[in-house]
């Protein structure tokens, strides 16, 4: 998808009492809000993460204090691998809305990315007290326990994953996070009979 470039523009105030005229605040993009969030969701979709990118960041110019842009802002930049921008954002969702369970788990994500994992933990089990059938913050638990060497926890974790949505089974094995449960001969049975190889 394209966007104008011109959709946030500055305005010169001609006032003839001020020589040269004046800056004012740049105009805001035409588009309401609530629109710019579904071109970002469609972008989304598509696969388009810049240009969903794009539309969240203009929404967030209009609707600086709306928690869902703010984690939909964060779940683009987490796709895009800008995961320190990702965790801020992240962060200002959660500041704005504490109580949302995919605002915790996508926290959790992206500290686990950063190899933060006993602060992902923390951030998962929030998820899943607001949540406790988020599959996703239950297959980042396990990405977490494996990266800490805690195959058993890991393993645990995969397990109910999968039962909540089967399709982290094809996800499960090519994540790099989860080596431990395929490579450690001592986690490897379990670790295929959750896959169901």
């Amino acid at each position: 998808m394209h966007y104008n470039k011109m959709i946030v523009c500055p305005v010169t105030n001609n006032n003839p009492a001020e020589p040269g005229g004046s800056r004012v605040p740049p105009r805001r993009s035409p588009i309401e809000p609530r629109k710019l969030v579904e071109m970002g969701n469609r972008c989304v979709q598509q696969g388009d993460f810049r240009g969903a990118l794009v539309a969240y960041d203009l929404a967030q110019a209009v609707l600086p204090n709306d928690a869902e842009v703010a984690r939909m802002r964060a779940l683009t930049l987490l796709r895009l691998e800008r995961v320190e921008e990702g965790l801020a954002s992240i962060e200002r969702s959660l500041d704005l809305n504490p109580e949302h369970p995919a605002a915790y788990t996508i926290h959790g994500a992206a500290l686990v990315e950063l190899g933060r994992c006993r602060d992902a933990l923390k951030a998962l089990d929030l998820a899943l007290e607001l949540n406790p059938a988020a599959p996703d913050a239950m297959y980042n638990k396990a990405c977490a326990h494996s990266l800490l060497g805690e195959g058993d926890q890991a393993l645990l974790w995969l397990k109910q994953a999968v039962q909540a949505y089967p399709d982290y089974r094809s996800i499960a094995r090519d994540d790099p996070n989860l080596d431990i449960l395929r490579l450690e001969p001592g986690f490897k049975p379990t670790y295929t009979e959750i896959l169901g190889d």
